[in-house]
């Protein structure tokens, strides 16, 4: 196989698909991995290419488009456009969707070996269905005969934390879950009528990744047939394109098949949020028009080549038409025009009842120090109009999930005098880089600042002394301790001895060991440690092979071995 003029050498290929193949179409999808048989094989990167043949979208963009806009509120995967070739013989133009494996999650939550599940069945006919929603013996004993046919296990394993979360969740328990990235997921879902989804009739179409933190997180993937393309809703009929256009922002919310939204939105704080999340999709993504834009230059981009795909499902016609309107997809069968919908959609949404709820104003953001010293006292404050509520999202380490500390308006916390809408609190700046945003609500609505929190937020840079090379060694490891020394704890855990070759007390704060050169920040040290010169410090299970490294804003490596 060639790439871009790069060629590979003995590469796996097969078809992919449910309802996108058939073996008597001439385009079907395509799985190709790079390192099937040699395990070195990569592209800039990625091993894997899953090639989407446009099945039931005339405008051949619906797939690309989501995933462009979705990354600003969520991790997802990245899409492209492929010109394939098969024998020097043109199959047509493909679309290109990122895999989701271990690279893109190790890209994104910074790990890549926590129980990792697929939310399609593994046979399409299978009884159920992968709407987490629990086995009625609420057990754990029939995790195959009920589960295994439900969801495909991607991690060597993990049935057993994925059920506990299941169990869980239906007595309205979510801290298995990392809930801003669902409330994300049903929004996407929601603004975009992307229905063969969680949302949908089939609740498919994403993936449950559970980090180091122990809690899962939800990724979307499969949009191709995002904007209207896939109609059906729940067990009637197929919704008509008014009915889309017109979809309740809160459909499911009640509904007993779909636990993760109605469990979540059951509350009233992540209702209000998921309504937040709402209106900042919908003003960013369809008020301004930036969703057209975007597909008006994909229409450009790719309109040759869709003119020269003689196996494509629909005529040339319908691809420049069903950028604004509906196109036949034979016989009495359309699909709904991209800004036909979506901008139906969006005059719908702001004149529903949750977007007429007034959400407070966050004005006014202050910190009393820019640049503090590591393990400073920060106070931050902020002036809200129209709130009874604020919390402050706070995280020392980009893959942790954010803390919310209540914020204050009684005037015992540097927020001026109680009562005046000026809410403040203090934290520790306890790494090189924190991480936070604020959050505020009346009794009706909330708001977030920045709008696309948590994936996005503002950063704080705390200054660290850098030490001198060769202040901190690794002096000795035990990578196998069966009958070395016990830990405090009384259990021969694996351990790593840090030597001090200096003279003086380092502090270790903000500093962290790490046997996984993507992840650098793996374990942070937090607490002083000044047993002087030498310094211990006991961890579980490892796979030696460390990087002593600095904040990951410094980089700065003490020492990275290859040991085994």
């Amino acid at each position: 196989m060639k790439v871009n003029g790069v060629t590979f050498d003995s590469v796996g290929v097969k078809y992919k698909g449910n309802s996108s193949f058939n073996v008597n179409n001439k385009k079907n999808p395509w799985h190709i991995e790079l390192d099937h048989i040699k395990s070195n094989q990569e592209y800039e990167g990625y091993t894997d290419i899953k090639l989407g043949n446009n099945f039931q979208d005339p405008s051949f963009m619906r797939e690309v488009l989501g995933y462009s806009i979705l990354k600003n509120y969520m991790h997802c995967p990245r899409g492209n456009f492929v010109n394939l070739y098969v024998n020097n013989v043109y199959r047509g133009l493909y679309t290109n969707q990122e895999s989701i494996g271990k690279t893109f999650l190790a890209n994104h939550f910074y790990s890549k070996d926590g129980p990792f599940f697929k939310c399609n069945k593994p046979s399409f006919g299978a009884p159920g269905s992968p709407n987490l929603v629990p086995s009625a013996n609420l057990t754990m004993s029939d995790s195959i005969s009920y589960y295994g046919v439900r969801y495909e296990i991607k991690s060597d394993w993990g049935w057993k934390s994925f059920i506990q979360a299941q169990l869980e969740l239906q007595s309205g328990i979510d801290t298995l879950w990392d809930v801003d990235r669902a409330l994300w997921m049903f929004t996407f879902n929601n603004v975009f009528v992307n229905l063969d989804s969680y949302t949908g009739s089939f609740t498919q179409n994403y993936y449950e990744y559970m980090d180091e933190y122990n809690k899962f997180n939800s990724i979307v993937w499969d949009i191709n047939m995002c904007i209207g393309s896939f109609t059906q809703l729940g067990t009637g009929p197929s919704l008509t394109i008014a009915q889309m256009q017109q979809m309740s922002p809160m459909v499911n919310s009640t509904s007993t098949t779909r636990p993760l939204i109605s469990k979540l939105l059951a509350k009233p704080r992540y209702s209000k949020q998921y309504v937040a999340h709402l209106r900042t999709m919908t003003y960013e993504a369809l008020a301004s028009n930036d969703y057209y834009t975007q597909a008006t230059s994909i229409k450009n981009l790719i309109s040759n080549d869709v003119n020269a795909d003689s196996l494509k499902f629909y005529t040339y016609a319908a691809f420049l038409a069903n950028i604004d309107t509906a196109a036949s997809t034979g016989g009495p069968s359309t699909k709904v025009g991209i800004k036909q919908l979506l901008q139906n959609r969006y005059n719908y949404l702001k004149s529903t009842a949750e977007f007429s709820q007034v959400p407070p104003v966050i004005s006014n953001i202050f910190l009393d120090k820019n640049s503090p010293q590591l393990n400073d006292t920060v106070w931050i404050r902020a002036k809200f109009s129209n709130a009874n509520y604020a919390y402050l999202g706070l995280r020392n380490l980009t893959a942790k999930h954010f803390d919310r500390l209540t914020m204050f308006d009684d005037g015992a916390h540097r927020d001026s005098l109680a009562g005046d809408g000026i809410y403040g609190i203090s934290f520790i700046a306890s790494a090189g880089k924190m991480e936070y945003y604020i959050y505020g609500e009346n009794n009706n609505a909330g708001i977030f600042s920045p709008e696309r929190a948590e994936h996005e937020f503002y950063s704080l840079i705390a200054n660290i002394p850098i030490l001198p090379a060769n202040s901190i060694v690794i002096n000795e490891l035990m990578a196998s301790n069966v009958n070395s020394f016990k830990d405090p704890s009384g259990e021969r855990e694996d351990w790593v001895e840090l030597k001090n070759t200096t003279n003086a007390t380092i502090n270790l704060s903000g500093m962290y060991l790490s046997d996984d050169s993507i992840n650098l920040a793996k374990w942070p040290f937090q607490r002083e440690h000044k047993s002087c010169p030498m310094i211990i410090w006991w961890f579980g299970w490892m796979k030696i092979n460390l990087n002593l490294a600095c904040t990951p804003i410094l980089n700065y490596l003490l020492m990275g071995s290859g040991c085994a």
